[in-house]
């Protein structure tokens, strides 16, 4: 019968490797998550600042995420459900 043994008290590469790609794939999330959000805050506060009525504002700022999926390819969706998150 096989022995049963504990790779990770032995120091298994395969695990220590796929611990890497996990931490990378969060960090590239962060990245992700933080910068659209910065980008739609940044956004936000320049339709804010505008002269614009408060319904057109409104609008503008409704249609922010639609904008800027259109820019990089993504669904209004994905990109309101990821600042959401953020």
């Amino acid at each position: 019968m096989e022995q049963l043994i504990d790779r990770a008290a032995l120091g298994d590469p395969t695990r220590s490797h796929l611990v890497d790609v996990v931490r990378a794939k969060a960090q590239i999330d962060w990245t992700l998550w933080s910068r659209l959000a910065g980008r739609l805050d940044r956004d936000e506060a320049e339709v804010l600042a505008s002269d614009a009525p408060g319904l057109a504002k409104k609008m503008e700022i409704s249609a922010l995420p639609g904008e800027l999926g259109a820019e990089i390819g993504w669904s209004e969706f994905t990109v309101a459900r990821i600042a959401a998150a953020a």
